[in-house]
């Protein structure tokens, strides 16, 4: 349970982080967006929650975020390729109107 908590709230602090990070419009800090994002997507995969297809995977993720984090994932899997993937997958995520 504390561990829920914990994940939970990293997860929420990172979600805070990245808005204020996206609304600037400086691109230096893009490159920590991508990092962020391509080790959540790491971490996803590892734990079975998102196929390497970026689909979601067999097991199912246990809070509200973590859900919206998948589909913000599985809803730019096109994309996968491009140069600003991460980012674009961030701004999914970081989305208020994103709805899961």
């Amino acid at each position: 349970m504390f561990q829920r908590l914990i994940s939970y709230m990293t997860l929420s602090m990172t979600r805070f982080s990245l808005r204020n990070i996206l609304k600037l419009k400086d691109t230096r800090d893009y490159y920590s967006v991508n990092e962020i994002m391509q080790t959540y997507q790491e971490n996803l995969i590892k734990h079975n929650q998102l196929n390497e297809d970026l689909t979601a995977g067999p097991v199912l993720a246990r809070n509200k975020l973590s859900k919206k984090l998948i589909a913000s994932f599985t809803l730019m899997r096109h994309k996968q390729h491009e140069d600003d993937f991460y980012l674009q997958v961030a701004k999914e995520w970081v989305n208020k109107r994103s709805k899961q």
